[in-house]
């Protein structure tokens, strides 16, 4: 649960949203120390994240934008396409 506003919003349905269409969404993580961006990357895949190594500390702040702008997707540009979208790392195989 957390706190917001002096309400308590539950939280169980964020967990549905890390998975989208069966598609893990992606989460950078940037960090100047090797072990601690580990540790993160491996707590964030655990509950479902395609935790994708940003990088140094110095670029934690490239994925900013993309965070407004799915903000702006799902809340208000056309009325907005609701909590359940994001941003997915597509690979190329092999």
């Amino acid at each position: 649960m957390i706190g917001k506003g002096g309400g308590v919003k539950d939280t169980a349905s964020w967990a549905d949203l890390i998975v989208i269409a069966g598609t893990p969404l992606f989460l950078p993580v940037a960090a100047d120390d090797p072990k601690a961006k580990e540790a993160i990357r491996t707590l964030c895949r655990d509950i479902g994240f395609d935790a994708v190594d940003a990088g140094p500390l110095a670029n934690a702040r490239l994925p900013e934008p993309m965070a407004y702008l799915n903000i702006q997707l799902g809340y208000v540009i056309n009325k907005g396409m609701g909590a359940g979208i994001g941003f997915s790392l597509v690979r190329q195989a092999g």
